[in-house]
This record gives structure tokens, sequence and C-alpha cells, in this order.
């Protein structure tokens, strides 16, 4: 899906599948370490969350950031109309 976005984006018309096929090798490149990173993160942070309080303290302070954002999407829209 990334590579089909940045394809639309980005692509120039009439670059062929050269362009595309250069375009995905890029997004690869990107995309694997992050990914590899991303579950690294969730490896290690799993260990952390074992614990009932610590998984409570997550749930808890995702709630939070969750709500902060939707609040922040609401007054944003409220406020640029």
């Amino acid at each position: 899906m990334m590579v089909l976005n940045v394809a639309i984006l980005f692509l120039p018309r009439g670059s062929g599948w050269q362009g595309a096929a250069e375009l995905a090798w890029w997004c690869a490149a990107v995309n694997l370490p992050c990914i590899a990173l991303w579950a690294f993160a969730g490896d290690r942070m799993g260990v952390f969350l074992k614990s009932p309080v610590a998984l409570r303290a997550f749930n808890w302070t995702m709630a939070a950031l969750l709500g902060a954002t939707a609040a922040w999407i609401l007054i944003d829209e409220l406020v640029s109309k």
C-alpha cells in the first residue's frame, strides 16, 4: 500500500516500469528497517507489559493520548470554521 500511494503521488507520468521498480526498491529500503525497529520495540515492550500494573498504566496513558488527539482535532475543526 505504501508503494502504491507513493507511486500515485510522486511517480512522474510516463516513467515506465524502471521508474516504478526504482520507487519500489527505495520504499522497501526505507520500510524494512522501520518495520524491524517497530517489531523489536514491540517485543521489548511486551516484556515490560507483563506486569498488570504496567499494562494498566500503559493502557490509561494510550487512552488519554487518544482522547487528547480527538479533542485536538475537534477543537481545530471548530476553530477553523
